[in-house]
This record gives C-alpha cells, sequence and structure tokens, in this order.
C-alpha cells in the first residue's frame, strides 16, 4: 500500500511570510539615509562627497571617511534637472558614474505572474477532489459542451458546482 503525501496549506502559508520576513531584513540592512537635494549639493560643495552614481530618479552616494567615524556612509536623493552637477563634481573630484536600471524581469513578471495566478486557480477549482462530481448528462445540452472537462478520461460538469440547483 502506498502513502499518500500531503502537503498542507499552511506550509506554503508560513513560507510565505518566512520569505517577506527575510525581504524586510534584507531591505533594512540595504537602507540608505535619505537627504534632500540641497543637501547633497552641500556636501559636495563641502567637498565631503566620495562618489555618486546617477540614475534617471535617483542619486546614490558615498560620504568621505573621516578620521573619527568608523566606516562609510551611504545617501541617496531624488535628482533633480541641474546642468551645473556634473561640472561641480568635476570640479571637488568626485567620481562619478550615470547608472542604467533595467526594467526587463519587472515588466517580464507584470505580464507572466498574473497569467499564472489565473491558470492555477483555474486548475486547482477543476482538478480539487469531489469539485464538479456531477456528470454533464444532467445538464443542459448547450451547457454541456462549454461547461464540461475531462478529467481521468470521464466528462465532469463544473457548472452544478458553481451554480447548484435548488
Amino acid at each position: 500500500m502506498e502513502k499518500k503525501h500531503r502537503v498542507s496549506l499552511w506550509y506554503f502559508i508560513i513560507a510565505f511570510w518566512a520569505l517577506i520576513i527575510l525581504q524586510e531584513v534584507y531591505v533594512a540592512s540595504q537602507h540608505m539615509d535619505e537627504v534632500p537635494y540641497s543637501q547633497f549639493k552641500a556636501w559636495v560643495q563641502d567637498d565631503k562627497v566620495a562618489e555618486v552614481s546617477i540614475t534617471e530618479t535617483i542619486i546614490h552616494g558615498k560620504l568621505k571617511q573621516e578620521r573619527d567615524q568608523e566606516g562609510s556612509e551611504w545617501f541617496q536623493t531624488v535628482r533633480v534637472d541641474d546642468p551645473d552637477l556634473v561640472r561641480l563634481l568635476e570640479e571637488k573630484d568626485v567620481e562619478f558614474a550615470g547608472v542604467i536600471i533595467s526594467t526587463l524581469w519587472k515588466d517580464v513578471a507584470s505580464w507572466v505572474v498574473p497569467i499564472l495566478v489565473f491558470a492555477g486557480i483555474w486548475f486547482w477549482l477543476l482538478f480539487l477532489p469531489g469539485f464538479g462530481f456531477g456528470s454533464c448528462e444532467n445538464s443542459d445540452k448547450a451547457l454541456a459542451a462549454d461547461l464540461c472537462v475531462l478529467v481521468n478520461r470521464k466528462p465532469r460538469c463544473i457548472w452544478n458546482r458553481i451554480f447548484p440547483r435548488a
């Protein structure tokens, strides 16, 4: 006799919450101070900035390490369209680079994930044990053609399960 291995829904719920907690811990460890653009520009003029990376919307930077300060401090600010910024960075010998952020995975996921969710729900409803035990012969012939599926080579009707007769 074979043992049937059943997986509880609670395992998936616990795993989901564990992933969320791990992601929150990771994001918290990667925290950067959010500073106003005017503060960033003042730091550049005071020669306190070591390097910056500039994206379309955000400037990430690293402050120079002072003698009494341990470690380096990272910061970010919202990018403002400032034509004098590059000239100022060059004058103060701040290392800077432009960064292009790829959105390929975000774009693909925005199409694929909803499709997989809907397909998963659909398969779950169709193949749920005990779901749709009614025969398609009991339904109207027109509905039977549209709402019957083949499960283990036997027609199963899902219409009676969704809309039971009173």
